[in-house]
């Protein structure tokens, strides 16, 4: 009777010691996630491609498409993509990194994907060359019809 008895008491104290313990529940269902950070190891694994600097300003908007697809497929936070798009950087667009890091890190100014995104652009595909490419994709010709004209057809 007495083995019950202590059998019973120490049942309840496990019960009392893990009602005292933090409730951590998974989250489930769709549209809802647990905050989940990206290792450089997963990143690589998706064999995104180095970056050296360019004066072709094609070459540049291709390595950071890729950059991106690979972000979205690792649903990398703003921190991670700056994170790995400069350790895919190497000679003279690592240099130019650091002086932009720097730069911000002089100035207290947070940088975030956006900034650094924007800069990168400024870098190697000036906005003169992008309206260049913005006019000949509007020029450009299909079955007779410019880009433009094909967008004008009711559908």
């Amino acid at each position: 009777m007495q083995t019950i008895v202590g059998l019973m008491q120490m049942q309840q104290q496990l019960l009392q010691q893990q009602a005292q313990l933090p409730q951590t529940q998974p989250q489930q269902g769709r549209g809802e996630q647990c905050e989940q950070r990206s290792s450089i190891a997963e990143f690589k694994r998706l064999a995104p491609p180095a970056f050296k600097g360019t004066t072709k300003p094609l070459e540049a908007d291709n390595w950071l498409t890729d950059m991106e697809k690979a972000f979205a497929v690792l649903r990398c936070q703003d921190d991670e993509k700056i994170l790995f798009a400069s350790y895919m950087m190497q000679g003279e667009a690592f240099n130019w990194w650091r002086m932009l890091e720097h730069k911000y890190e002089q100035d207290r100014e947070p940088l975030t994907w956006k900034k650094l995104r924007g800069a990168f652009y400024d870098k190697y595909f000036s906005r003169s060359v992008r309206m260049q490419k913005e006019q000949e994709f509007i020029h450009l010709k299909q079955r007779n019809m410019t880009v433009a004209e094909y967008e004008a057809i009711p559908s």
